[in-house]
């Protein structure tokens, strides 16, 4: 699978809502700035998988594209309990 192709990402991940690959289908949204659709895959993935440093992750910048920055801090807060070297959370929160 191309990951970086993302009509292949969203046919997969249609068919696999459990996938661990939903914060790269979720990234390129962010990057899109279609800050709904990024945030509804984050949420559907995270069901699966709760504790995903990368799900968390980019949740946490859509919520700070948003201006929710008290949730994207718990979303940083979360993603450094399970990934305490994640560079980039670290980085984030002090912002």
């Amino acid at each position: 699978m191309d990951l970086k192709n993302q009509i292949e990402l969203e046919l997969y991940f249609a068919d696999h809502f459990e996938t661990v690959l939903f914060p790269v289908l979720a990234d390129i949204y962010l990057r899109q700035e279609d800050f709904r659709r990024a945030r509804k895959v984050c949420n559907i993935g995270l069901g699966y998988h709760e504790n995903d440093p990368a799900g968390r992750f980019v949740l946490a910048q859509v919520e700070k594209s948003e201006g929710n920055l008290k949730d994207a801090e718990k979303e940083l807060q979360h993603v450094l309990k399970y990934s305490p070297d994640h560079a980039g959370a670290a980085i984030m929160l002090c912002e």
